[in-house]
């Protein structure tokens, strides 16, 4: 979710692009970077080359996305589970 909310607030991504973002994952131990198969293998190597644990993954987790911007409300259903969608009620007051 972190990685979602941060592509939307420092790096401009609309909520399409940063629910369909992909993703890493790391903490202490195991001292291993997670990144999903659909990540370069140039990006890859790089991390390789500075020292990192890589374990390729399938997709790692799925978000469902809703953001209020400019008044109105906008979602998108996370293609990583299939089933999923973004589904909302107008209440008119």
């Amino acid at each position: 979710v972190l990685q979602s909310i941060l592509n939307i607030v420092d790096f401009d991504m609309d909520l399409e692009e940063a629910t369909l973002a992909k993703r890493v994952h790391h903490q202490w131990q195991p001292d291993t970077l997670e990144i999903e198969f659909s990540i370069d293998d140039g990006i890859r190597n790089d991390l390789e080359l500075i020292g990192y644990d890589i374990n390729i993954t399938a997709p790692l987790t799925c978000i469902q996305t809703i953001m209020y911007k400019d008044n109105k409300f906008s979602g998108y259903g996370d293609f990583r589970r299939p089933d999923a969608f973004a589904s909302g009620k107008i209440n008119d007051r």
